[in-house]
C-alpha cells in the first residue's frame, strides 16, 4: 500500500507519515511527497514496481489527484493516451474519508479514516484475504482547453458522486442558519473558493 501526501492533512501533520507506516507493519510503504510533481514521480514509481493498492489520504479532491495522476502514469507507461476501456490496468485508489468533502468514500461504503483503513487493508494482506471493493461511476473527460492562445487536449477522470457532495455540502451550509439570501450564498462560494485555494498544490 502507498499513501501520497502531497496536499491536505500532510501539510498540517508533516511527521504523521511515521505512525501510519507503523500501521503498515512491512506490508507497504508511506511515501511524503511535497508537490504535485513529486508525487507524480512516486505514482510513476509504484506503477512500475506493479502495486496493487494506493490509499490517498485526504478526501475528494486529493482522489481526484491521485486517479489523474495514476491516469498520467499509465499513459506515460503505455506509450499513448488514455481510453475508456483501460480501466483493468488500474490499481485499487482508495479515499481516506479524511477531507472536507468525502462523498466518494460515503458512495464507496468507507467509513473511519486513515488509521482504521491501513489496519483493515493490512489484515487483508497478511491473512490472505481480497479486499473488499465497491465500484465508483466515473466520468471519463476529453477536450481542449486555451492557454497563451493555444489549444491544448485534455484528458481527466471525474466522479459523479464528488459533483452531488459539493451540492450537498452547499445546501447543508445554506439552511443551517435562519435567514438565507444572495448574501449567504455569498459568503458560502467565498468559504468554498478559501479552502481550495488553501488545499490546492
Amino acid at each position: 500500500f502507498i499513501l501520497l501526501r502531497s496536499i491536505g492533512r500532510g501539510r498540517t501533520r508533516p511527521d504523521r507519515w511515521k505512525h501510519l507506516q507503523d500501521l503498515l507493519a512491512g506490508t507497504g510503504q508511506v511515501r511524503v511527497t511535497h508537490s504535485v510533481g513529486e508525487a507524480y514521480d512516486t505514482v510513476l514509481e509504484f506503477l512500475r514496481e506493479k502495486y496493487a493498492c494506493i490509499v490517498a489520504d485526504g478526501g475528494d479532491g486529493t482522489l481526484h489527484c491521485i486517479v489523474n495522476l495514476v491516469r498520467e502514469g499509465l499513459e506515460q507507461l503505455r506509450g499513448r493516451p488514455s481510453a475508456p476501456g483501460d480501466h483493468p490496468d488500474y490499481p485499487v485508489i482508495l479515499p481516506a474519508n479524511g477531507g472536507t468533502i468525502n462523498a466518494i468514500a460515503r458512495r464507496a461504503g468507507i467509513v473511519g479514516h486513515t488509521d482504521g483503513i491501513l489496519k483493515v487493508l493490512n489484515a487483508c494482506v497478511r491473512e490472505g484475504r481480497p479486499v473488499p471493493l465497491e465500484p465508483v461511476e466515473s466520468l471519463f473527460i476529453e477536450g481542449v482547453q486555451v492557454i497563451d492562445g493555444r489549444e491544448v487536449p485534455f484528458r481527466r477522470i471525474a466522479f459523479a458522486a464528488a459533483i452531488a457532495g459539493i451540492a450537498q455540502h452547499f445546501f447543508a451550509e445554506y439552511y443551517a442558519v435562519p435567514i438565507r439570501g444572495p448574501k449567504r450564498i455569498a459568503q458560502i462560494i467565498a468559504r468554498i473558493c478559501g479552502s481550495v485555494a488553501i488545499n490546492s498544490p
